[in-house]
């Protein structure tokens, strides 16, 4: 897990939600299943076995095969020395800069040129910098470019 000298650390992105649409036939049901995954152990093994999901939603309960050594954190265990320490390094202060999907989507794009060789790899970040600014200023946000 990335670490740095102020020790925090971060997964960087993930997560997920559980939802009943509003046109659910069964609301009620549907509430009481994802209640039920998401909460009891067997719901959360069974997503693990089943979804493949990589954190268990529950504050409590990490699953049961996250209990014991894995072979993909080699053979350390999951939850005590990966997942637990990384937690604690979290910096709770973060907070995502407006529009953050889009600007990953401008500069993931960005970089498609550059490795197409389209745009110099410097120019990229020029030119994402500026569409997001024209973006920002668009939908009323006061941003400048940094020169």
């Amino acid at each position: 897990m990335p670490t740095w000298p102020d020790g925090y650390a971060s997964g960087g992105h993930g997560g997920s939600a559980a939802a009943v649409s509003s046109t659910s036939q069964h609301p009620a049901e549907a509430l009481e299943f994802l209640t039920w995954m998401c909460s009891d152990p067997a719901g959360i093994d069974a997503m693990i076995e089943h979804s493949g999901i990589g954190w268990s939603p529950a504050a409590d309960y990490i699953g049961e095969i996250r209990q014991q050594p894995d072979e993909f954190f080699s053979g350390q265990n999951y939850n005590e020395e990966v997942i637990v320490p990384m937690a604690e390094g979290q910096n709770l202060e973060w907070t995502w800069a407006p529009m953050m999907q889009r600007v990953q989507a401008i500069v993931g794009d960005g970089m498609t040129t550059a490795v197409t060789g389209e745009v110099p790899l410097a120019d990229l970040f020029a030119d994402a910098q500026t569409e997001i600014v024209e973006i920002m200023r668009t939908i009323g946000l006061n941003a400048e470019e940094a020169r």
